[in-house]
């Protein structure tokens, strides 16, 4: 009986001590402060990350962080990060924390096709859930009519050629240790158009570009911005 028993506590106690390590190597995983250089990093991976999902054909993507706002109650404390001294600890343990993250990406098609029945693809990928399957039919055979057109070597759009462009993000996380984990929503942020982008959870992101847009609507866009790329 006594043999049970100590058998029983050593048990106990060895769970115990498992969930200790667990506990105590998940705390130092992440941290509620860190220097300002190592959140403007944070800020850069997310807004790198969810560039390359979010750009057609993307080469390479550049990302510059240009302000970085820690928000506790009423409270809103706001840095501009070319002034920023690096070795500045941020503290995070409440509240959100977001910033400005701008992109300068360079895409370039494949040369079976191009650039607007690539963007056209990449697009219906994104948004097929929001369409009927006869608007579905109708941009794949917009799709496949249009690859089958020779791109002239003159033509500003034509395939061998790469594009550049420049736009902006604010990335908003609810904690400094959520943003060390990859957590964020991402909003699409000029100084005339602010919408909801997507999202980041555990560095994978989503891109929720037509969030409550009915099917129509989307259909519409799409021919809309095609029809501005072909000449």
């Amino acid at each position: 009986m006594k043999s049970n028993k100590l058998t029983s506590l050593i048990l106990v106690f060895v769970i115990a001590f498992s969930f200790c390590l667990v506990s105590c190597s998940s705390g130092t995983a992440t941290s509620s402060s860190m220097t300002a250089a190592n959140v403007i990093q944070l800020f850069e991976k997310a807004g790198k990350v969810f560039a390359e999902l979010d750009t057609t054909d993307v080469v390479s993507v550049t990302v510059t962080v240009r302000n970085i706002e820690q928000v506790k109650g009423d409270k809103v404390s706001h840095w501009d990060t070319s002034s920023i001294e690096p070795t500045m600890v941020i503290e995070q343990d409440n509240g959100y924390l977001s910033a400005e993250v701008w992109i300068n990406a360079t895409s370039q098609a494949t040369s079976s096709s191009n650039w607007a029945t690539s963007f056209a693809q990449s697009w219906l990928e994104r948004n097929k859930y929001y369409l009927t399957q006869s608007q579905k039919d109708a941009v794949e055979n917009w799709i496949k009519d249009n690859a089958t057109k020779i791109c002239p070597k003159d033509d500003p759009l034509c395939v061998n050629k790469s594009t550049t462009s420049s736009w902006g993000y604010k990335l908003y996380s609810p904690s400094l240790v959520d943003a060390q984990k990859g957590n964020f929503d991402v909003w699409f942020w000029t100084d005339l158009d602010k919408e909801p982008e997507g999202e980041i959870t555990n560095w994978e992101p989503t891109v929720l570009v037509h969030w409550g847009v009915i099917p129509d609507e989307v259909y519409k866009e799409l021919f809309e911005s095609v029809s501005e790329l072909i000449p």
